[in-house]
């Protein structure tokens, strides 16, 4: 019985132990796991054989598998040896026992909770994702497995995005972008400007010069000038001068009517060349999701118990599952998708995370003062 002790509690062994748990732990971080080997193959179907080999190995799904569960279960039974002969030991000297083997319990106490913790994430958590559209209402939700049953009705009462470039975003704003394109008479380019327009520029023999911009352009019926209907670019007009030589001329160009040129002056001579206004309106920033929430009701036998609108880092927690915002279809903006975990490990973790902080101050804080003291008479020890 000793030797199989001695065996459990071997340094050389506990090491290796924990190499092997960290190195899986690496591999969970960068190899797909769960849902997101199916989003691996979608990109690269050629890996199908080496991911069923990968799955066959439990390296697809690290931290569920059953012999990452039995690593976790050899470590905690080496510590619990450990931390009993460690204890034991104190016990049996003389000089009593003192706030350091306490404090020194305590933290080896916190591990065994922080892996008793996953012990029981790893055997009786869940972890899995319910697609939701408005107003529907569902009890399962979708595992690696299959469907996991829900204790409780979720609603999805209402979903909402939110997208870069509304009203209320004064910076992204719209700009316009527009060039001239300069053909000869056989219709081939053979020059394009899109920048200094207003200070002019020269193509070959010709300078040209913009001389006004109209968004809108129409023709006042009543006094025949040119006016714009509107700030918005539903009918651009640019108003180009030419100068040929010693002929100046003057014509409108329209970026909705190409072939139309508009010249000013009757009479002057063609120039050598034909020009097309081009206008392109695009957004100050590319266009994106700002945030989508999702407002759920949760039910028991058709009776609302709790509601939460839940958005990115704002999850719903209801009897040990928690909701978290995790999709959405930007081609449907009534449809979106929660990621659902049980995790009945958390209250062991946060324990064991207690009270190593209790045991650590007890090492390094309270056992060092109480030495102090006990140079002037006092005692170290717990009596």
């Amino acid at each position: 019985m000793s030797g199989l002790i001695n065996f459990l509690t071997s340094l050389k062994l506990t090491l290796t132990v924990l190499l092997v748990i960290a190195v899986a732990c690496i591999a969970g971080t960068v190899l797909p796991q769960g849902a997101d080997v199916l989003k691996y193959l979608e990109a690269n179907p050629g890996a199908q054989s080496q991911m069923d080999l990968l799955g066959f190995l439990g390296l697809t799904n690290i931290f569920y598998c059953w012999w990452f569960i039995f690593l976790l279960c050899f470590l905690s039974l080496s510590l619990s040896i450990c931390t009993f002969r460690r204890f034991r030991g104190a016990l049996r000297r003389k000089s009593g026992l003192r706030w350091k083997d306490l404090g020194s319990l305590f933290s080896h106490i916190s591990l065994l909770l922080i892996l008793a913790g996953c012990v029981a994430r790893s055997i009786w958590g869940l972890n899995g994702y319910l697609p939701l559209r408005e107003g529907e209402t569902k009890t399962k939700f979708q595992v690696e497995t299959g469907f996991a049953e829900l204790p409780f009705e979720i609603h999805l009462e209402d979903f909402e995005i939110e997208f870069y470039g509304s009203d209320e975003d004064e910076h992204v704003q719209d700009s316009l972008s527009e060039k001239v394109v300069v053909l000869n008479h056989d219709g081939q380019v053979v020059a394009e400007m899109s920048s200094e327009l207003d200070a002019g520029q020269a193509v070959g023999p010709v300078q040209l010069k913009v001389l006004k911009r109209i968004p809108d352009f129409v023709v006042d019926t009543a006094t025949g000038g040119v006016v714009s209907r509107s700030e918005e670019m539903h009918n651009p007009a640019l108003q180009l001068e030419i100068v040929e030589g010693g002929t100046t001329n003057t014509q409108w160009l329209f970026a909705l009517y190409p072939g139309f040129n508009m010249h000013n002056k009757e009479g002057a001579d063609r120039p050598h060349l034909d020009f097309r206004y081009e206008v392109y309106v695009h957004s100050g920033s590319e266009p994106g999701v700002k945030d989508y929430k999702s407002t759920l009701v949760v039910k028991e036998d058709g009776v609302e118990v709790k509601k939460k609108t839940i958005e990115v880092n704002r999850p719903l927690s209801y009897k040990g599952y928690t909701f978290y915002q995790s999709g959405f279809n930007p081609d449907d903006h009534k449809w979106t998708s929660l990621q659902v975990v049980k995790d009945p490990g958390v209250p062991l973790v946060y324990a064991g995370f207690l009270m190593m902080i209790i045991g650590l101050a007890m090492v390094f804080y309270v056992d060092p003062n109480l030495s102090v003291d006990s140079h002037g008479g006092g005692k170290n020890s717990i009596e």
